[in-house]
């Protein structure tokens, strides 16, 4: 694993503790792409891919529950759980849902201070994600050279 110094990269490798917004921006020093995005260009058109990349400047951000599921577990995966408890609160298991005023409440506060929030179940979906990525084969070939 190789440690980002915060500049754009030149290299090709896997980088620790690339803040989100850097890794879905422009973080190298060519343009990059995700696997969603070569997913998008070869289901869909290069036309679809350019509408949500950091290339568009017109682009709109559309965030959906799910890709805060995915992101958490990215974050969980790239800055361990010091990073991911700066920007993720998990639901108490004390409420099963947020019917009651202290749930609620609770929720509200989070939000406000900048944080996503998450329900129990999510977590485990994410650390299950996060654990099970170094073990897959083509993993350790594309990212750790292993």
């Amino acid at each position: 694993m190789i440690k980002w110094d915060g500049n754009k990269i030149a290299a090709p490798g896997m980088y620790e503790k690339v803040p989100m917004e850097a890794y879905h921006g422009d973080l190298c020093i060519g343009p990059s792409i995700s696997s969603g995005g070569m997913r998008t260009m070869w289901s869909q058109s290069p036309a679809h891919y350019f509408v949500g990349s950091y290339l568009n400047p017109d682009r709109v951000n559309e965030d959906k529950p799910h890709f805060a599921v995915g992101r958490a577990a990215h974050k969980l995966l790239i800055e361990g759980r010091d990073g991911f408890d700066k920007e993720y609160a998990i639901r108490p298991q004390e409420w099963s849902d947020w019917r009651t005023a202290a749930a609620k409440a609770w929720r509200g506060e989070h939000i406000e201070r900048g944080f996503t929030i998450l329900v129990p179940d999510d977590l485990v979906q994410i650390v299950g994600m996060s654990k099970s990525l170094p073990r897959t084969p083509w993993s350790r070939r594309a990212f750790w050279m292993g």
